[in-house]
């Protein structure tokens, strides 16, 4: 885990829209070096894994957004968990795509779906399913808010790499404006278009800012086109709390991999057992190996 990982929520009140602001550096380390992925996919999957970073702030208690893009190209698909202490954890099915593709077409194809499920406690409370329109992880899941729930949303992703295998991944950020009721559709899109520019980008993926500094300025260019900001009454256009760190968390343990081969049945369990005399679980989400004998049953 990367000590410089944070996650701010905040509201711009002037055009009455929520934000969130995350920095996963560490968070997408960890997944790349559990899941083995070279460098495309580690790109694609810090960026995934930041997308559910910034979705986190949405989520009150035990809820908990389980996050799936699929693509027919290479990529395939890709599984997000979060829940509102930002813990996360995923699967990218296609860990090497950098052999494997050529080109950007060739990693996601030409037709997609996102689906998205909020649950409580295992309980599901809602599930949506939209098309990957824009053929983009970050892109599509902000459009599946904007058009699915019809929310307007709008999120942005930056990643930088180094040739360090033990510390792939030196930045990861990301930054989502997502409308509340009663929002300033004509200013929400002037801010919008800000957000994926180079001067937006070079913000986020500055290494030198401390957080609420890098906040200030990507604040600070989003309402430039508002005469009365100023930096020095920025509480006056926004609100904003630290929400806590994100981290890579995978809450499986050898109770809940013990009832995963339960369900199996007697009759299936008690063959396994006459054919081998252990049996070895991998969490797909974090790798640990979990492994049973016959008396465990």
């Amino acid at each position: 885990m990367n000590n410089s990982d944070f996650q701010i929520r905040g509201t711009i009140k002037s055009i009455n829209a929520r934000f969130s602001f995350a920095e996963t550096t560490g968070v997408a380390n960890k997944g790349a070096l559990l899941h083995d992925t070279d460098p495309v996919s580690s790109y694609i999957f810090g960026r995934a894994l930041t997308v559910g970073a910034l979705l986190s702030p949405l989520l009150e208690g035990d809820e908990k957004y389980s996050i799936r893009w699929d693509y027919n190209g290479m990529l395939s698909s890709i599984v997000i968990d979060v829940d509102s202490k930002c813990r996360l954890r995923g699967i990218p099915k296609e860990p090497h795509l950098m052999t494997k593709a050529k080109t950007e077409d060739e990693v996601y194809g030409s037709a997609g779906k996102i689906t998205i499920i909020k649950s409580e406690n295992g309980k599901m409370l809602n599930r949506g399913t939209g098309k990957t329109a824009l053929m983009d992880i970050v892109e599509d899941a902000a459009f599946f808010f904007s058009v699915s729930d019809q929310i307007e949303t709008e999120m942005s992703v930056a990643i930088q790499f180094s040739k360090n295998p033990e510390k792939p991944v030196t930045m990861c950020a990301g930054f989502m404006l997502q409308a509340m009721p009663g929002c300033d559709l004509e200013c929400f899109e002037l801010i919008r278009q800000k957000i994926n520019t180079p001067a937006f980008y070079s913000i986020l993926e500055s290494k030198k800012m401390q957080e609420e500094k890098k906040l200030w300025k990507l604040l600070e260019l989003i309402l430039e086109d508002d005469k009365s900001f100023s930096h020095s009454k920025i509480n006056d256009f926004a609100s904003y709390e630290f929400s806590g760190a994100p981290a890579y968390a995978c809450p499986c343990s050898i109770d809940k991999m013990k009832q995963a081969v339960k369900v199996l049945g007697d009759e299936d369990v008690k063959k396994i057992f006459t054919e081998k005399n252990e049996l070895k679980i991998k969490c797909e989400f974090c790798k640990k190996e979990y492994s049973f004998k016959k008396e465990d049953f």
